[in-house]
């Protein structure tokens, strides 16, 4: 999937939240980003072990996500 920031970064331009398009930082972000993407495209699978394991990873991406872009506006 090719979003926005995606697209400035392959002009030479900055990711979102001001990264550098081939930093470490930019890296691990759009892997996060992905890891999501592809957890909700999977579903939640069968079982309650599955569902609670589903649930879990997408928490703690968020969680990720949320406390990554406080510190952001922090600055």
């Amino acid at each position: 999937m090719a979003s926005d920031a995606e697209g400035s970064a392959a002009a030479g331009g900055s990711t979102a939240g001001g990264l550098c398009p081939n930093s470490i930082e930019a890296l691990r972000l759009e892997a996060r980003l992905d890891r999501i993407q592809r957890q909700i495209r999977q579903g939640l699978g069968r079982g309650a072990v599955a569902v609670r394991v589903h649930v879990h990873q997408l928490a703690r991406d968020c969680q990720y996500l949320l406390a990554r872009h406080t510190a952001e506006t922090r600055l």
